[in-house]
């Protein structure tokens, strides 16, 4: 069993106070409320976005960030439920996941089964938001534009799904597999050579389906070129450095349909969870070394610099958060 900290004794956080700046704090932890739970935290995901608003001073600063957690509950408020006290878990949380502890609402738990990745079922969750918006009738081919973390978990979906065949269109390194009963893909191609091989595949018609996964203008301008009359363009990536350009005239005229695959309603985010977790313990779409980078605590501004300037090897980084004990009072 794993204990809260003391009333004697603080525990660390990280808080954003500016461009590239994160600050270690150390403060009292309280018990938590009423519905609530109280996690010790083992470790949480780094969010691409997360990249972006460091980066970015993710105004208004001061601000928590982290909210890809795995922990285990060793609290809980008096009306949580008995039986989360020890359990492993993921919960949705807003920020604050890069520290020793978080607290979350009881309802927004998500317990984990032995062998499933906590730090995987809030991005595989986004990944299944978006892919709920594809067209149940979405035609052969589908591409996905992004060949970096979310891309790859995307891709891995539509490897399991309806389609003919799958495209994934990227820079870095992809390990991509083909689970029991999928469809075969045509493989993973550079950016430079996406027209023609999606051209070539399509019979000059464009994909059926593009999902964008850079949040990049070029990815954004690339994405809309491989669409087909008519086909679904569903946006995916976090665009959150700059406004964003686009051949709207170009979109319009070729009646392509435009789908923001984001979502914010808690239940709709929770529900998707909770499936991402049933998806991990009974599917292979979390295999492989998806994770290729791990960070401390005491070392977040360095970590991030190194992370922000990675191309090609890098796809997701990790905050491992050791088992320690909380600082005592000075």
């Amino acid at each position: 069993m794993v204990n809260p900290p003391g009333e004697d004794e603080l525990a660390k956080s990280v808080i954003l106070t500016g461009p590239r700046q994160f600050e270690i704090v150390r403060e009292r932890v309280g018990p938590p409320d009423r519905t609530s739970v109280l996690l010790r935290v083992t470790r949480t995901g780094i969010c691409s976005g997360d990249l972006d608003r460091w980066r970015l001073g993710a105004p208004p600063v001061p601000v928590r960030l982290g909210h890809e957690v795995e922990g285990v509950v060793c609290a809980l408020g008096e009306d949580a439920p008995r039986d989360l006290l020890g359990r492993r878990v993921t919960a949705w949380v807003p920020g604050g996941g890069y520290a020793q502890y978080v607290s979350a609402e009881s309802e927004h738990v998500v317990p984990l089964v032995p062998g499933v990745d906590g730090v995987l079922v809030e991005p595989l969750a986004c990944c299944l938001n978006a892919w709920s918006c594809l067209p149940a009738a979405g035609g052969e081919t589908a591409v996905v534009v992004g060949a970096g973390f979310m891309g790859e978990l995307m891709t891995r979906l539509l490897d399991m799904s309806w389609f003919t065949q799958v495209v994934q269109v990227g820079r870095g390194p992809s390990e991509r597999r083909h689970p029991a009963g999928a469809r075969t893909g045509t493989g993973t191609v550079g950016e430079e050579s996406a027209r023609e091989v999606v051209g070539q595949a399509t019979g000059g018609r464009g994909a059926d389906v593009v999902v964008e996964l850079t949040g990049t203008q070029s990815g954004l301008d690339l994405a809309g070129s491989l669409v087909r009359r008519e086909g679904t363009l569903v946006i995916g990536g976090y665009h959150q450095d700059g406004r964003r350009s686009v051949d709207l005239g170009g979109w319009n005229y070729e009646a392509i349909r435009i789908v923001n695959g984001h979502f914010r309603d808690p239940k709709r985010v929770l529900a998707a969870m909770r499936w991402a977790a049933k998806l991990l313990a009974h599917s292979s779409v979390g295999h492989g070394d998806l994770f290729t980078h791990c960070l401390s605590l005491d070392d977040m501004n360095a970590g991030f610099e190194k992370l922000g300037g990675l191309r090609g090897n890098y796809r997701k980084g990790v905050l491992a958060v050791r088992d320690e004990p909380a600082d005592p009072l000075p």
